[in-house]
């Protein structure tokens, strides 16, 4: 075996733990360390683990000395860590006999006593394959960015590493259907003997794990000095990744800070063709056969938008499909670096107003369009002054709306009409009713929502009875998998569904004294969790619709008896009221959410940082929207 494999096949098993629990790599607690001779494996896994060591750490050597590596490192490192994992159970045995004042969290179902296997918040590892796009692109630019810390011939040893684990994630046998495609086409050798990827298959590798083309054509030269090239063929992946984005259909111009109601002049993107867009979706959903027929054989959209990372985002999703809360549903339409205003959405986004007017079939499908967002959002759209008005629900929006829209085309000052419409400020932006409007499941519940109203009264009730059992509370949310936010210290959506999921309103709250009050938090928080349950990505069955509205009726009367304070937000309102009211008439909530574009941001932002070292910010835009589209393409034909 050449040094190139050593380091390949060492290096998966350092950097693979399930590697060591199919070698049955364990040790009992009850037996003594300092006796145990070394373990077979210890030799083996031992070059791997240094050669993992030296992969990761920025170092200023420029060569490897392979040859060097012992065996006694590797052993005694274990050996002191599996001596210090029987002193910590040896002490956790210790706390269990200590009687306490308050009772420690029963272990649940999904509690693994295997730490070694787990992140550092209790999450349990992820192999490669099973990785989402962003982790798996973390590991390949901490695994390229050492190409550039070494010698041509340690460049060459990592090259056979990086490309041994990425050819093993998409390899037939692995675990990661990525050949296994309609659109894919038999894949070719290359001159080793090795498998080549489509060009397709090829594309989608560079999406997934966040390769550009540039950053493909450097890899892909290192590899072929080994002769490990398993990519298409440069003039074929190109011609794929360029028929996946038309830049025509593209288009931004600067607004001068005279035009711009921020007083700041800025850059805007815009879809110049919204139809085609919207076209060119449907029929590569067809295509796929991934395009679902809902009741009414209409198409549903959903104009979403949101302000994240400076900047503020207009787009589409597609009701049609079998995983419309994918983030790659969301086809974006605009996006400018700006601040979240009526005044500047109407300057920036006015063509694609223009055009979604015009849009009533798309492919031989009547469209149904509907609004979401969170409330500021849908505010800003009816031209509603928001949560600070007096008049805010949707049914006086509704009806001021109208009211201040024909007293416009009569010829009456914006002015005059906005002070007889005390709860308006523009004309409605997009042709869209208010009862079309999509409560925001997301918002309403968990951020910010009428979640946390719950939870300050059940933190106050700990506060009372002593700092123990504070402690005790945030020792049961990290339980179930919930973990402030490290700007805010807030929980956000996603673990504010995890405490609610389950039997998580009881395991936050049966560890406090039995009283009246502990009582009603702990029935608030089950309905909340029941609201919750009704706010999933597909259609409701007429049964679950009659429930939600039961459901929503018996959490207000709750509320009201117990925590009338609470109750006069517009968020509290909204859930109660017009969320089972719109289930009642259009037979869903969360099928269309406001999810999508929240996880958009992420990706989004992810696009700005692989350009940051461009300035030019027409130049960013385009390629955020490329990016965005080549999403899009992918999601369409393969279902991710």
């Amino acid at each position: 075996m050449d040094q190139a494999e050593q380091v390949e096949e060492t290096y998966d098993h350092a950097m693979d733990f399930d590697y060591y629990l199919e070698n049955d790599v364990q040790m009992s607690p009850n037996l003594d360390i300092d006796d145990q001779q070394p373990p077979a494996w210890a030799a083996t896994a031992e070059a791997g683990v240094q050669c993992a060591i030296q992969t990761m750490e920025v170092s200023t050597q420029t060569d490897w000395n392979i040859h060097a590596l012992g065996n006694s490192a590797l052993c005694e490192a274990n050996f002191k860590l599996q001596r210090r994992v029987a002193q910590l159970r040896q002490q956790l045995a210790e706390l269990q006999r200590t009687p306490s004042l308050v009772r420690e969290p029963e272990k649940r179902p999904n509690d693994d006593d295997d730490k070694e296997n787990r992140t550092p918040r209790g999450r349990p590892k992820k192999r490669f394959a099973e990785k989402k796009g962003s982790a798996q692109r973390a590991d390949i630019c901490q695994l390229t960015s050492v190409l550039n810390q070494h010698s041509p011939r340690s460049k060459r040893l990592l090259a056979g590493a990086i490309v041994r684990r990425l050819s093993r994630s998409i390899s037939p046998a692995g675990r990661m259907k990525l050949i296994s495609t309609p659109k894919s086409v038999p894949r070719k050798r290359n001159s080793s003997g090795q498998q080549r990827l489509s060009a397709w298959d090829d594309v989608r590798l560079c999406q997934s794990v966040g390769i550009v083309p540039d950053q493909r054509r450097r890899l892909k030269h290192e590899l072929g000095l080994l002769g490990r090239d398993f990519f298409a063929t440069s003039q074929s992946f190109m011609d794929e990744y360029r028929g996946l984005f038309n830049g025509e259909v593209y288009a931004t111009r600067r607004i001068d800070a005279d035009r711009f109601p921020s007083g700041q002049s800025t850059v805007v993107l815009s879809c110049t063709n919204v139809a085609g867009v919207l076209t060119e979706r449907v029929k590569r959903l067809r295509a796929s056969n991934k395009l679902r027929v809902l009741p009414g054989n209409a198409l549903k959209l959903c104009l979403a938008g949101d302000f994240g990372g400076n900047f503020m985002k207009l787009g589409f999703l597609i009701g049609n499909v079998a995983t419309p809360g994918a983030a790659s549903n969301f086809t974006l339409l605009g996006c400018y670096r700006g601040a979240e205003t009526s005044a500047g959405i109407r300057v920036a986004f006015a063509d694609v107003a223009r055009q979604l007017a015009d849009i009533c079939e798309i492919d031989g499908l009547s469209t149904q369009f509907f609004l979401t967002g969170d409330l500021m959002f849908i505010s800003k759209i009816f031209g509603h002054r928001g949560a600070a008005s007096r008049q805010r629900t949707l049914e006086r929006m509704r009806q001021q709306a109208a009211q201040f829209q024909e007293g416009v085309q009569n010829g009456v000052n914006v002015t005059q009409m906005s002070k007889q419409c005390a709860g308006m400020q523009f004309d409605p932006f997009f042709n869209i009713e208010p009862s079309m409007t999509i409560p925001p499941s997301l918002h309403i519940v968990a951020c910010q929502g009428v979640f946390f109203v719950i939870f300050k009264e059940l933190r106050h009730l700990c506060t009372r009875h002593g700092t123990e059992y504070e402690e005790q509370l945030e020792m049961r949310l990290r339980a179930l998998g919930a973990y402030k936010n490290a700007w805010y210290q807030e929980y956000s959506g996603y673990h504010v569904r995890n405490i609610l999921r389950g039997g998580g309103p009881m395991h936050v709250t049966e560890f406090l004294p039995q009283s009246p009050r502990r009582d009603n938090i702990l029935m608030a928080l089950e309905l909340l969790a029941k609201l919750q349950s009704f706010a999933v990505a597909d259609l409701l069955s007429a049964d679950q619709i009659a429930d939600f509205r039961a459901t929503a009726d018996q959490f207000r009367v709750h509320m009201l008896e117990h925590f009338r304070r609470h109750c006069s937000t517009s968020k509290f309102h909204h859930l109660v009221h017009h969320a089972p009211e719109f289930a009642e008439n259009h037979g869903f909530w969360g099928l269309l959410s406001e999810q999508p574009v929240e996880k958009f941001h992420a990706l989004f932002n992810d696009d700005l940082a692989r350009k940051a070292n461009t300035k030019d910010l027409h130049d960013i835009l385009m390629f955020c929207a490329r990016e965005s589209a080549i999403r899009n393409a992918i999601f369409d034909s393969n279902e991710l």
